[in-house]
């Protein structure tokens, strides 16, 4: 959001895209020298002032509201394991978690702090030990994102192969390895995620139809990327496959998306869930994807 002075003439303005209204001038009246809002502002600006979740993100370190919600989606569904003390040689392998369309950083807070991260050292300088097990989420935007302790943070279009290829070998800590002359490294076939995540959402153009294409194209991108990336059923020491987590906006288009594209990957019902921190005006919900049994 794009701050301003406030004056008449001066105004904070926020995307709609993300379902809000404008606040510009023509959102404005001027009474005997006193700013009032139309109806429509006037009613976001209460909204606002009421949501507690707001207050909480405030409180708290997270870069966004919406980290509230995948830790209700965690709190339902147990898509992360157990905390376990990191440093310990006998750990089994760790959880890696891959935020598409990451930007600001509030998932991939939230996603550090479930797998056992504090929420107050994550922009902190992290010490030997820390940096031996980084990262264990992985972000990639097309919009550049501030550091965060535990996570690494590629900018581009996560369907690029390049942005992939860099993607796996930031996970599988090529990227730290010096290459020697003549070395051709082999590498693991299969997914390398144990947990994808996307909060993303299309850009919004009012018209209903064009918008539920757009919405299930990028599911459908998302559920692409995971095909290549997420962990098929027996490839951890678990035995169990990889989880997604995509937003969607409700449509019967989005149904059969989950019922004809989605349930064969996934040994679990796939689940439908809109956590108390989604706005109840807001159509958006989550698919919650677990156990991923691979594509063939």
């Amino acid at each position: 959001m794009k701050c301003f002075s406030n004056s008449f003439q001066c105004y904070n303005y926020v995307s709609s895209s993300l379902g809000v209204p404008h606040i510009s001038p023509s959102n404005i009246t001027r009474t005997s020298g006193n700013v009032r809002f139309k109806s429509s502002t006037a009613a976001w600006l209460s909204r606002q002032r009421a949501d507690h979740f707001l207050k909480a993100r405030a409180e708290s370190n997270y870069r966004s509201r919406s980290a509230f919600k995948l830790v209700q989606i965690n709190e339902q569904y147990k898509l992360f394991p157990p905390r376990h003390t990191r440093g310990n040689a006998t750990e089994e392998r760790k959880c890696i978690v891959v935020d598409l369309g990451c930007a600001p950083g509030g998932w991939t807070q939230a996603s550090l702090e479930l797998l056992g991260f504090s929420r107050n050292n994550m922009s902190e300088e992290s010490d030997e030990d820390e940096q031996s097990h980084l990262p264990q989420v992985v972000g990639v935007d097309l919009l550049p994102t501030e550091p965060v302790l535990g996570a690494r943070f590629l900018q581009g279009n996560f369907l690029d192969e390049e942005v992939q290829r860099e993607l796996r070998r930031v996970i599988l800590g090529y990227d730290q390895m010096e290459e020697q002359p003549g070395t051709i490294r082999q590498e693991p076939q299969g997914g390398v995620a144990d947990i994808i995540i996307s909060d993303m959402a299309p850009n919004l153009s009012g018209n209903r139809v064009a918008d539920i294409e757009a919405g299930l194209e990028l599911c459908r991108s998302v559920l692409a990327f995971a095909k290549t990336n997420l962990r098929q059923v027996g490839a951890n020491s678990k035995g169990f496959g990889g989880s997604l987590v995509i937003k969607h906006f409700a449509a019967p288009e989005l149904t059969r998306f989950r019922e004809q594209e989605l349930a064969p990957l996934f040994s679990q019902k796939i689940k439908y869930t809109k956590p108390e921190a989604s706005r109840s005006r807001s159509s958006e919900a989550y698919f919650v994807c677990q156990g991923f049994k691979g594509c063939n």
